[in-house]
């Protein structure tokens, strides 16, 4: 399975792009108090990115009024409702494990319900990419697994979605051994995805904000 879960995925988000953007669209802002924390941490004219931004809502839309946003997301379906949706922000096709953004780009970088979509044996990959784009001190808010799952295709929304996370003390370890430093995680939960890591942390090094 894992050498499909990229079809599998973009085929998923494209069918459900419709029912998911109006579902995201009517429900309240997600973590709010989280975002709001991330965005007290970043400068003025901070440059953000969203990993796995789907149809830009909720986080592109709320990063956009205050931070040139850039939103990246393996869907076409979704980012062409981004496009629409948040047009202040810049959108990109592509894949999270192959991400390619210039080197110390960004201040942060939002990454909600993604990473759980890539098979956990590359989840370090990702991580990697991360603290690659962002700048020394910069953040990464990121909703990661809470329990082991590994290599599981489940209905969402009415279409086959691929699922694939370890628990919170690894995923937390993950995220340290790429090279950050944790600022605070939690436990969340959102239906219909169930119970999740929420982490806020800050790549090592001289510049951002404090915290």
């Amino acid at each position: 399975m894992k050498q499909n879960f990229v079809k599998l995925v973009e085929q998923g988000y494209d069918q459900i792009a419709r029912d998911y953007l109006a579902w995201r669209a009517e429900e309240p802002l997600l973590f709010r108090a989280e975002l709001e924390d991330l965005i007290a941490r970043l400068p003025a004219e901070a440059n953000v990115l969203d990993a796995g931004c789907g149809a830009g809502v909720p986080v592109a839309e709320f990063l956009a009024e205050r931070f040139a946003v850039t939103g990246v997301d393996i869907s076409a379906e979704q980012l062409a409702r981004a496009r629409e949706r948040v047009p202040r922000a810049t959108f990109l096709q592509q894949d999270l494990i192959a991400l390619n953004v210039p080197p110390g780009a960004f201040d942060a970088i939002a990454c909600f319900y993604a990473l759980i979509h890539v098979p956990r044996d590359q989840h370090a990959r990702v991580l990697a990419h991360f603290a690659r784009a962002l700048k020394p001190g910069g953040y990464l808010l990121l909703i990661t697994g809470n329990q082991d799952l590994d290599d599981d295709v489940d209905d969402f929304f009415g279409a086959p979605m691929y699922w694939s996370h370890f628990n919170r003390a690894t995923s937390v370890q993950m995220i340290r051994d790429a090279g950050f430093e944790i600022v605070w995680d939690k436990v969340v939960s959102d239906r219909p995805s169930g119970s999740h890591t929420l982490a806020l942390a800050r790549k090592r090094g001289e510049s951002g904000r404090a915290g």
